[in-house]
């Protein structure tokens, strides 16, 4: 999965000297060059842990829903870590 020009992002986080955007369909893309690299939604999950202090509260909101809404349902592992950062 990529994040397409038509994916909204949701958040702009930093990590160090990177930019990470999380876009509505789940994804991430972290820009530390030029084409940056594209993350799929349960890699997207880490690292929103990770950059999570440098969102604000609702933006994180916004991108733990997109996630969710992008992982399997039926993964009690995701779902038990969203509910404790919730």
């Amino acid at each position: 999965m990529q994040a397409t020009k038509e994916a909204q992002v949701l958040a702009v986080g930093y990590l160090g000297c990177c930019r990470v955007a999380f876009y509505e369909d789940g994804s991430a893309r972290l820009f530390c060059c030029p084409d940056g690299m594209t993350l799929t939604p349960d890699l997207s999950w880490p690292l929103l842990r990770v950059v999570a202090r440098t969102l604000e509260r609702g933006q994180f909101q916004q991108v733990r829903q997109a996630i969710c809404r992008a992982l399997d349902p039926s993964s009690p592992s995701h779902w038990q870590a969203l509910r404790e950062m919730g």
